[in-house]
């Protein structure tokens, strides 16, 4: 074999290497394109289910939660004579007071429960024994609370101020 023949069949032999070379880097782009498709969507779908699981606790949470106000709620409405809210008697103030103060205690998460009268003044307080009249009427759950029917309970977001 002659130099020239080697030099030919070396020169064959690099682009024998280049072509399976550029094959074997296409094939390595080409599984690594799929493979990142094929992990985001994997990724994708683990979200998915995560915030589908998470939806599922947050919505037993706040049936919970709102189970627990309901009793609560339920049990002052049991413990309170309607008839006596307006009566400035302080001993039947002080025992509305207490059995608002008892009631917030027993609901977790309650920072408090108040009355309001008709027309949307807190009258009554699990914070206080005589509570500051604040005039709450301009929250807009309660017109048409103070319209309805007497008796009528709501729960309201937290107030702040």
């Amino acid at each position: 074999m002659t130099t020239q023949d080697f030099s030919a069949l070396s020169h064959r032999a690099c682009k024998i290497l280049t072509l399976v070379a550029g094959v074997f880097l296409l094939a390595s782009w080409t599984f690594s394109a799929w493979h990142a498709v094929h992990d985001r969507d994997e990724r994708l779908r683990h979200h998915i289910k995560d915030i589908a699981n998470l939806a599922d606790v947050l919505r037993e949470q706040t049936r919970e939660k709102l189970r627990v106000y309901d009793q609560g709620l339920y049990g002052i409405s049991r413990s309170i004579d309607t008839n006596q809210l307006s009566n400035p008697d302080p001993a039947v103030r002080a025992e509305i007071h207490r059995i608002l103060q008892a009631r917030a205690a027993a609901t977790p998460g309650a920072l408090q429960f108040f009355v309001v009268d008709e027309k949307g003044i807190v009258r009554h307080s699990s914070f206080a024994l005589d509570p500051e009249p604040i005039d709450l009427s301009w929250r807009p759950e309660l017109p048409p609370i103070m319209e309805g029917p007497e008796g009528t309970t709501i729960l309201i977001p937290t107030l702040t101020g």
